[in-house]
C-alpha cells in the first residue's frame, strides 16, 4: 500500500542579474500628430468625456515583430501635454477580432478591461500601462484597443485639452472610432454614432509581451524525485520563473490539483517526496516582472519504481529487451527510515557479450559503490542487494549492444523497502583524504543509512594515542589543521547508528609531505634541529638507514667554492645531513651525503674533494635521524668568505664560448688586495668606463681565440643574492703576481643594455691568439652577489662588398689561423671576412674576395643560401686539406630559415658547397656546374655572428645552405683506449667507396685538431674492413676523432673520443663517442679494489644517470645508456669514497 505523498519541494537556483526582460514592439510609423482640440487621441480631455477604439491588424503587428504570447504592457506616445489635466476614471480594454476595418456608426463589443478605471495625467514621452491580467494575443487575430475616460458629476464640467500623440495617418482600412462628449459619466458604454476625427488615423502602439520559456525538460528522476529544466525564452532573460506540478492531467487554473509550486530566478526545479511509479504533470512560465507569460507544459515524468514495485527490462516479464540500450534508473524509499532492497528471479539472461550489462550502485547515482555488474546467465539469482548509504537509495544502469542474442531474456526483480535491523549498523564507505597539505588534512566518507553521528580518532605513527578524537561527530567530512609535516598518520572512523549499534572501524593512512622551505641557514651562525618519531623517506646516501623524522633547512650558497659544516653540540644519536639543489625539487631523490655526526665533528660542503656548491644557488639541507627517538642537534655553514678567486693569481679560467649559464660565480665577501688595480682611478676616457671604485673583486682569465676579438659580458643569477649591477675590466698581464705589469685594456660598468639588460659588456679587437688575459669583475656601489659571466669570440662580418676587392695575406704558410680583414681604418682592423689555417702547407699568397646580397640568393637548383659568398685562390696550389672559416651574421641566418622554411634549424644544420666549374667570377646565382658538398666541421656561435669551420682540398668558390655530407663510407665505430705508453685507436667500416684517406685527428680541448696519422681507404670495399692506429705521443688528456676523406675532397667525421692519462690516480681515461644518440663508454682508471660510481649530470647539476662498478687496480670501462635522455650537454665524473673526478663533458643527439 501507498502512503500519501508528502510534498516537499526545493529549487535549485543559478542567480542571474535581475533584469526584467520581455518583447516590447512598436506599431505605427510616427507620421502625424493630432493637436490640442482634434481626434484621434488616447488621451483626449478636450470636451471631457470620450470613447475611442482602435485596429491594429495581425499583419502590423506581425511585421513589428510580434509573435503569440500575453500582453503585460501597452502605451502611447506623447508629444505634447501643454493644458492637459486630469482624465478621470481613464480605462483601457482589449479584444481579439477578424474584422479588418472598423464599421461606420457602430462600436465592437465584447472586449476585457485590462487597466483602470484609475484617474491618470499623461506625460511627455511613452506613456505605458500595466496589464493586470496578462492578455494573450494568438498570433494570427486582429486587436483593438479601446480607451474610455468618463466625467466625474460631482466634480461639474472639468475639460482641459488633449494630449497631443503621435499618429499613424492616411490608414488604408477604418482604424479608429472616437465619441467626445461633455459631462458624460457613462461614455464608456455609449452608443452613440457620431464620430469625432479621422478614422483613417490612429494613435502609434506600443505593446510589451511576456515570453514563456522552452525546451521543458526531465533531467534527473528517481522514484521520489525529479529534476527539471528549461530554457529561457528566445532572446529574452526573464526576471524569474514559476512552476508547479500535479497529477497526471492537471492544467493550472483549469483542471486537476496542484500538488507543489515553486518560483527561481534559475533555470531549474528540484521536486522532493514524490512517489514510485506515479505519472506527474509539470508547469513553468516567466516572470516578467510586470506580468507573467503563458504556462509551458505540460512534461508528463514518471517516477521509477519504489518500494512493492516490480522492476523488469524493457521487455517486460516475458519479452527480450533490445539492442543499443541505455538506461539508468535510481531506486529510492517512498516509506520514511528506509532502505530499499532489491530481489532479483529467474530466468535471469543477459548475452554473453561484453556489451550487456547491469550494474548496481550504493547510493543515488553512478557515483556511488559499485555493487554488482551482471552479465550473462544465472542459474541462482544474483543478489539480493540492499542500500547502506544515507537515503536508502540503489541505481541501475543497463547496456546493451547492437548484437540480438536468444539469451537477451533479461530479468525480473521485486523492490522491498526495510527499515534498519536492530542488530546491523553498516561501516563507512569510502573512506579517503584530501587537501593534504604540511599542516592540514582533509578526510571524507559517505555518509551511511541509519546513522546518527561518527565516532574518529587520528594517530601520529607509530604512537597508539590519538592526537584528536571525537565521540560523535556530526557530519561527514572534517579538516585537521595544526598537523606536523613530513609525519604519517592514521585515521579511523566508525559509525554511530539510530538503533544504538556501531559498525567496525575503517582506517586509512596518510602522509603530510615532508616540509623543505624550513628556516635559512645564516652563514657562521649556529642552526638548532630537533626531532623525533618516524620520517617519511629513510635517505640511505650516507650508506646508513636514517628512519627519523626529516628536518629540512634552506641555505644559499654566497660563492661558488666549498664549504665546512660543523655540528656544535649533539644529544641522542646519530644524524645523517645531506644537500641537493632546490632546483631538483622537494622530494627524497638526488640527496648526497655531508656526513653523520653524534657527537661535535665537522665536514666538507660538499663531502666530495673538488666538488663546490654554486654561487647564488638555493640549497636544501637535510638533517635525517638515525632514530625515531628524540634527538637535538646544533650545526653550522662556515668558510663562506672570500671566494677562491679573490685574487689574480687564483684567477677562475674561462673557455672562449662556453654559455654563461655554465660559469656561474659571486663576488659577495671579496676584497681589495693591497696594490690591486683600480679601473676607477684611470681617467683616460677611452678605457675607463669603470665607474665606482674597487671594493670586492674577483678574477677569471682565458685564452685569446685566433681572431683577438672577444666580447665579454655578465648575467645577474640566482633570485636571492644577485649582482645585477657588475663593473667588468680586461688585463694584458705579464706576471700575475706582480700588480704593475697590469695593463688595462678596456672596462665597463653599464654597456649591458646593448645586449643583456643592465650589467656590463665590454668588447675588444687585437688580443694576441693563444695569450691569457685576465678580467676583474666588482659590484657597482655596494652590489655583490651572483652572476654569470661568458667570454664569446667576437667578430665583426662583412656586411657590405661587390666582388671587386681583393682582401690579400702573403706568406701564409704554418700550422696557423690567418685572419684576412676587409677595408682596414684608423679606429680598428675592419671588418673580418674570413680566415685560413693552411694546416702546414705552403700558399704562398690567398687572395679572397666576398659578394653580398640583400636578399636571399637561391641557386639554380633551388637550393637557398646565405647571401654571403667567398671566393679564395692561392699562388701556391694546396698540397692536402686545409681549413678555412667563414663569417656570417644571425640576422643573414634568420632570413635564411625564413627562405627555406626551415623555422627551427640551427647553425649545425649548415653545409658548405664549393663550385668547380669552369668560371669562377665570385658570383653564387650562375653557377650551373658541379659543386662539392663538404661537412661543418665546427659551427661556433659569438656575439651576434658565427663562423662555420671546415675542411676543403681545394680552393674556389664557397656558400653556406641547409643539407647533409653524403659519406663517403658506413662507419661501424670508432674508438679508442689508454696503454701502457700510447693511445690506441681502433675503427671498423661496413663498406666503403672511392675512400681517399683515414686521418685520424687529436685535439687537447676538442677545438683546435691536428693530424695525428692516416692510413689509406678503400677505392670500392663491400667487405667490412679493420683500422687501427697508435699515439705514441699521447698528451694526458685528449679528444681523438676520424677525418675519412674521398678523392673529390668530400670528408666526413666521427664523433670525438677522449683519453685520458691517469698517471697512476684515480680519474676518467676516456669517455666515447660524443656526441652519442645512446651508448656512451667511459674508461676510468682505479687505483684500488673499490665500486666506482660513474654519474651523468646535467648542466643543472641533477644527477640523470648513475650506475655502480667494481674495479681493480688499472683501466676499467663501464657503459651507459642515453637513448631515454632529451638531448643537450651533459657531464660525466666518477667517483670512489675519498675522490671525485674532474668532469667530462659530453652531447647527447
Amino acid at each position: 500500500m501507498k502512503f500519501s505523498i508528502r510534498l516537499i519541494t526545493a529549487l535549485s537556483t543559478f542567480f542571474i542579474p535581475l533584469l526584467l526582460s520581455s518583447q516590447t514592439v512598436t506599431v505605427g510609423t510616427f507620421n502625424g500628430q493630432n493637436t490640442a482640440t482634434t481626434y484621434p487621441t488616447s488621451y483626449g480631455d478636450n470636451r471631457e468625456s470620450t470613447r475611442a477604439q482602435y485596429l491594429y491588424l495581425a499583419s502590423e503587428l506581425t511585421a513589428a515583430g510580434a509573435s503569440a504570447g500575453n500582453m503585460i504592457k501597452l502605451g502611447f506616445f506623447v508629444e505634447d501635454v501643454t493644458g492637459v489635466g486630469v482624465h478621470e476614471n481613464y480605462t483601457v480594454k482589449l479584444m481579439l477580432t477578424s474584422i479588418n476595418s472598423l464599421p461606420f456608426g457602430s462600436w465592437e463589443i465584447g472586449s476585457t478591461t485590462v487597466f483602470g478605471p484609475v484617474d491618470y495625467t499623461p506625460s511627455v514621452g511613452l506613456n505605458e500601462h500595466a496589464i493586470s491580467t496578462p492578455f494573450y494575443w494568438n498570433g494570427t487575430a486582429n486587436l483593438i484597443v479601446e480607451v474610455c475616460h468618463s466625467a466625474n458629476p460631482t466634480n461639474g464640467v472639468n475639460f482641459t485639452a488633449n494630449a497631443v500623440v503621435q499618429l499613424t495617418t492616411g490608414l488604408a482600412f477604418n482604424g479608429s472610432r472616437t465619441r467626445a462628449e461633455n459631462n458624460n459619466s457613462d461614455i464608456c458604454n455609449t452608443t452613440q454614432s457620431n464620430e469625432d476625427g479621422s478614422v483613417h488615423d490612429r494613435p502609434v502602439l506600443s505593446l510589451t509581451f511576456c515570453r514563456p520559456p522552452v525546451d521543458v525538460a526531465i533531467t534527473g528522476i528517481s522514484s521520489i524525485t525529479a529534476n527539471l529544466g528549461w530554457a529561457p525564452p528566445t532572446d529574452d532573460s526573464p526576471a524569474g520563473y514559476e512552476w508547479t506540478f500535479g497529477a497526471d492531467g492537471y492544467v493550472p487554473g483549469v483542471s486537476g490539483s496542484e500538488l507543489g509550486n515553486g518560483s527561481t530566478t534559475g533555470t531549474s526545479a528540484a521536486i522532493l517526496g514524490l512517489e514510485g511509479l506515479v505519472t506527474y504533470s509539470f508547469w513553468v512560465r516567466s516572470d516578467c516582472g510586470d506580468g507573467f507569460s503563458t504556462w509551458s507544459g505540460p512534461l508528463n515524468f514518471t517516477t521509477d519504481p519504489s518500494c512493492g514495485d516490480p522492476f523488469s527490462d524493457t521487455g517486460g516479464p516475458f519479452g527480450e529487451y533490445d539492442v543499443d540500450e541505455d538506461y539508468i534508473k535510481v531506486f529510492c524509499p517512498d516509506i520514511p527510515d528506509n532502505a530499499v532492497s532489491m530481489d532479483f528471479f529467474l530466468p535471469f539472461s543477459f548475452s554473453s557479450s561484453p556489451g550487456d550489462t547491469l550494474k548496481v550502485y550504493n547510493g543515488n547515482n553512478t557515483g556511488f559503490p559499485l555493487l554488482d555488474a551482471l552479465s550473462g546467465g544465472y542459474s541462482v539469482p544474483p543478489g539480493p542487494y540492499t542500500a547502506t548509504t544515507a537515503g536508502g537509495c540503489l541505481t541501475v544502469h543497463f547496456t546493451s549492444d547492437e548484437v540480438k542474442a536468444p539469451e537477451d531474456m533479461g530479468w525480473v526483480a521485486f523492490l522491498v523497502c526495510l527499515p534498519l535491523p536492530s542488530d546491523e549498523c553498516y561501516e563507512v564507505l569510502e573512506l579517503d583524504t584530501s587537501a593534504v597539505s604540511y599542516n592540514t588534512a582533509t578526510l571524507s566518507w559517505l555518509d551511511m543509512f541509519g546513522a546518527d553521528t561518527y565516532e574518529y580518532e587520528l594517530l601520529e605513527l607509530p604512537d597508539l594515542d590519538p592526537v584528536q578524537k571525537d565521540l560523535a561527530y556530526n557530519g561527514n567530512q572534517i579538516v585537521f589543521s595544526n598537523l606536523e609535516s613530513g609525519t604519517a598518520y592514521r585515521f579511523s572512523v566508525r559509525t554511530n547508528c539510530s538503533n544504538d549499534e556501531q559498525s567496525d572501524w575503517v582506517t586509512i593512512v596518510f602522509n603530510t609531505p615532508v616540509k623543505c622551505t624550513g628556516p635559512f641557514i645564516t652563514c657562521n651562525l649556529p642552526t638548532s634541529v630537533s626531532a623525533s618519531q618516524t620520517g617519511l623517506w629513510d635517505i640511505s646516501d650516507c650508506s646508513v638507514s636514517n628512519p627519523g623524522k626529516e628536518r629540512v633547512f634552506q641555505f644559499v650558497a654566497s660563492n661558488t667554492k666549498s664549504y665546512q659544516f660543523e655540528v656544535t653540540a649533539a644529544n641522542g644519536g646519530y644524524v645523517s645531513y645531506f644537500y641537493k639543489a632546490a632546483s631538483e625539487g622537494c622530494n627524497d631523490e638526488n640527496w648526497h651525503c655531508i656526513d653523520d655526526f653524534n657527537v661535535p665533528g665537522a665536514s666538507s660542503l660538499p663531502a666530495i674533494p673538488g666538488s663546490t656548491l654554486t654561487a647564488g644557488q638555493l640549497y636544501y639541507i637535510l638533517c635525517d635521524p638515525q632514530t625515531t627517538g628524540a634527538v637535538s642537534q646544533t650545526f653550522k655553514i662556515y668558510d663562506c668568505t672570500p671566494p677562491p678567486n679573490d685574487l689574480p693569481v687564483n684567477a677562475i679560467d674561462l673557455t672562449v664560448n662556453t654559455p654563461c649559464d655554465d660559469n656561474v660565480y659571486s663576488n659577495l665577501g671579496a676584497g681589495l688586495d693591497p696594490g690591486e688595480p683600480d679601473p676607477d682611478v684611470e681617467d683616460d676616457g677611452l678605457i675607463g668606463r669603470w665607474l665606482d671604485a674597487a671594493d670586492e673583486t674577483v678574477w677569471f682569465k682565458f685564452t685569446a681565440p685566433p681572431t683577438g676579438t672577444v666580447t665579454i659580458f655578465t648575467d645577474p643569477k640566482s633570485a636571492l643574492i644577485p649582482n645585477d649591477d657588475t663593473q667588468v675590466a680586461l688585463y694584458q698581464v705579464g706576471d700575475p703576481a706582480d700588480y704593475a705589469t697590469y695593463q688595462l685594456l678596456v672596462s665597463d660598468e653599464d654597456n649591458g643594455n646593448t645586449y643583456l639588460g643592465y650589467n656590463s659588456v665590454v668588447s675588444y679587437t687585437g688580443l694576441n691568439p693563444g695569450g691569457v688575459y685576465y678580467i676583474q669583475v666588482d659590484g657597482y656601489g655596494v652590489n655583490s652577489g651572483a652572476f654569470c659571466i661568458a667570454v664569446i669570440e667576437t667578430v665583426e662580418a662583412v656586411t657590405q662588398a661587390n666582388c671587386d676587392a681583393d682582401y690579400t695575406l702573403a706568406n701564409v704558410s704554418g700550422d696557423q689561423w690567418f685572419g684576412i680583414y676587409a677595408t682596414p681604418d684608423d679606429l680598428d682592423i675592419g671588418p673580418l671576412a674570413a680566415a685560413i689555417n693552411p694546416n702546414d702547407y705552403d700558399l704562398g699568397t690567398v687572395t679572397c674576395r666576398v659578394q653580398t646580397y640583400d636578399d636571399i640568393p637561391v641557386s639554380a637548383n633551388g637550393i637557398p643560401y646565405m647571401p654571403v659568398y667567398y671566393y679564395f685562390t692561392s699562388s701556391l696550389v694546396p698540397a692536402g686539406e686545409v681549413k678555412l672559416r667563414l663569417y656570417y651574421t644571425n640576422s643573414d641566418f634568420a632570413d635564411l630559415k625564413t627562405a627555406a622554411n626551415e623555422p627551427d634549424n640551427t647553425i649545425q644544420d649548415l653545409v658548405i658547397s664549393r663550385f668547380n666549374g669552369a668560371v669562377a667570377d665570385c658570383e653564387q646565382v650562375n653557377n650551373t656546374g658541379p659543386s662539392t658538398l663538404l661537412s661543418v666541421d665546427n659551427a661556433v656561435q659569438m656575439v651576434g655572428t658565427f663562423y662555420l669551420e671546415f675542411y676543403t682540398a681545394q680552393l674556389g668558390e664557397f656558400g653556406a645552405h641547409f643539407g647533409q655530407v653524403p659519406l663517403p663510407l658506413e662507419l661501424v665505430f670508432f674508438s679508442g683506449k689508454v696503454s701502457d705508453q700510447v693511445n690506441l685507436l681502433q675503427w671498423k667500416t661496413l663498406r666503403e667507396k672511392n675512400v681517399q684517406w683515414h686521418i685520424v685527428e687529436r685535439s687537447p680541448d676538442g677545438v683546435n685538431w691536428s693530424e695525428t696519422g692516416r692510413m689509406a681507404g678503400q677505392i670500392n670495399s663491400t667487405t667490412p674492413q679493420n683500422y687501427e692506429l697508435t699515439d705514441k705521443k699521447p698528451l694526458a688528456k685528449a679528444y681523438y676523432r676520424l677525418r675519412s676523406v674521398d678523392f673529390d675532397g668530400t670528408a666526413s667525421v666521427s664523433q670525438a673520443v677522449l683519453l685520458t692519462r691517469s698517471s697512476g690516480q684515480f680519474g676518467i681515461a676516456g669517455v666515447f663517442p660524443s656526441p652519442t644518440t645512446d651508448r656512451l663508454t667511459v674508461q676510468f682508471a682505479s687505483v684500488n679494489e673499490e665500486p666506482v660510481v660513474v654519474r651523468l649530470t646535467d648542466f643543472t647539476g641533477r644527477v640523470v644517470l648513475e650506475e655502480t662498478a667494481q674495479a681493480g687496480k688499472g683501466i676499467f670501462s663501464s657503459r651507459l645508456s642515453l637513448g631515454d635522455l632529451p638531448a643537450g650537454v651533459y657531464n660525466v665524473t666518477v667517483a670512489n669514497e675519498t675522490s671525485l673526478s674532474e668532469p667530462v663533458r659530453v652531447v647527447k643527439q
